[in-house]
């Protein structure tokens, strides 16, 4: 059985049903008014055999979320739950022949307020937490989002990235992303860790100034050989791009995100997470696009510290390349000296990259002061587009 729910919304197993039931589908204000529905049964899948002990199979079922701005208040995101239970069936044996079976629901009726004695004794049961987040680009040409990529192992493990259309995995489907749009990964630090590794894998282009690669939208790309220590995690900024000019007719795309286990032969695994992104396209005869004064290529350098991109538009990525670790404040200032920004106490690895959001930022020229703990000071000057 597989459900979803909005976070925090109270669904609950129901201990007066025979079945142990879930609480069902449930509801919250929506944008418009009236309603909209928050959690429900998404689907039951029957797996029609017996495993031995140590066996397994894989149960897929498709979902799809609302966008959020269906909710009142209309966000930006909403953070969901998806939750799966096995109902299990056991066999009897009558001492005058034949098999009876039986179904097997939860073990005990669930405690309210108590999530431990819940998933100890109902070891059938588990959940993942995701965030919905829209991805608008009707009124524009680009849209950004920074995802995480993770060793959450106690040793280190090798993983293979993957950037695949929905179109590769169920080939009936129509439309072609590549004729409309494209993907860039900026990889930071994951970039020297895969190039490092050999820089084996599929990509259409990538670019040792932005460490980026790029997705065309037509063949998938994939990132081999990338070896995580214990614990390891990287930022990964996903860039989505309509092509100006081309034609679209108000398709939708599904573009996932895959990171896989791998072995030395960088042959995948285990599927060990996912970020999907559905992509509306508006309905026009051909894209048009404000350009934008395209960014330099080269890094930022003063000093020990570095910045990128520049013009900068909605991300300022940054790092320190000195001697041994550091901690700095971060200030941001107009040309006149007004403080637009300040972010105190930041905690630098060399040759990891870090990011702040500058979108809230007004176009024009700032200098970005760098502060240490050593008692230096070195300045970047960026320009904001707008």
């Amino acid at each position: 059985h597989f459900y979803w729910t909005l976070a925090s919304t109270g669904e609950h197993w129901d201990p007066n049903n025979i079945l142990n039931d879930w609480t069902g589908s449930t509801f919250v204000p929506g944008a418009t008014g009236g309603v909209v529905v928050a959690g429900g049964e998404i689907s039951v899948k029957d797996v029609p055999l017996q495993l031995a002990p140590g066996a397994s199979v894989l149960v897929e079922t498709a979902w799809k979320p609302h966008i959020p701005q269906d909710y009142a208040n209309s966000p930006n995101q909403v953070d969901v739950c998806l939750l799966a239970r096995i109902t299990e069936q056991v066999a009897t044996h009558p001492p005058f022949g034949g098999v009876n079976w039986f179904d097997v629901f939860m073990h005990v009726p669930e405690t309210g307020g108590n999530e431990k004695y819940n998933v100890t004794n109902n070891n059938n049961i588990v959940t993942r937490n995701l965030i919905v987040t829209n991805t608008d680009l009707y009124n524009k040409g680009t849209e950004k989002h920074q995802v995480w990529v993770a060793n959450a192992e106690t040793e280190q493990h090798i993983f293979s990235f993957q950037l695949i259309n929905d179109r590769a995995i169920h080939k009936q489907l129509a439309g072609d992303f590549s004729a409309v749009g494209y993907i860039t990964l900026y990889l930071g630090d994951l970039f020297d860790r895969w190039v490092a590794a050999g820089s084996h894998g599929i990509y259409a282009t990538s670019d040792e100034h932005n460490k980026s690669v790029t997705f065309d939208g037509s063949s998938t790309l994939e990132l081999d050989g990338i070896s995580l220590d214990a614990g390891e995690r990287f930022p990964v900024g996903v860039e989505i791009h309509l092509r100006s000019g081309a034609k679209s007719y108000g398709n939708d795309f599904t573009v996932h995100f895959r990171q896989f286990t791998s072995d030395a032969t960088n042959t995948y695994s285990d599927l060990y997470g996912d970020v999907s992104f559905l992509i509306k396209t508006p309905v026009a005869d051909l894209l048009h696009f404000a350009r934008k004064a395209p960014a330099t290529t080269e890094v930022l350098k003063q000093g020990n510290f570095f910045a990128y991109p520049n013009p900068v538009d909605n991300t300022l990525y940054f790092g320190y390349n000195g001697d041994g670790d550091i901690q700095s404040d971060i200030i941001v200032t107009d040309v006149a000296g007004k403080t637009a920004m300040v972010k105190k106490n930041n905690a630098f690895v060399k040759g990891q990259t870090y990011s702040i959001n500058t979108s809230v930022l007004q176009p024009g020229i700032y200098l970005v002061h760098f502060t240490n703990s050593r008692g230096s000071e070195e300045t970047i000057k960026i320009t904001k587009l707008k």
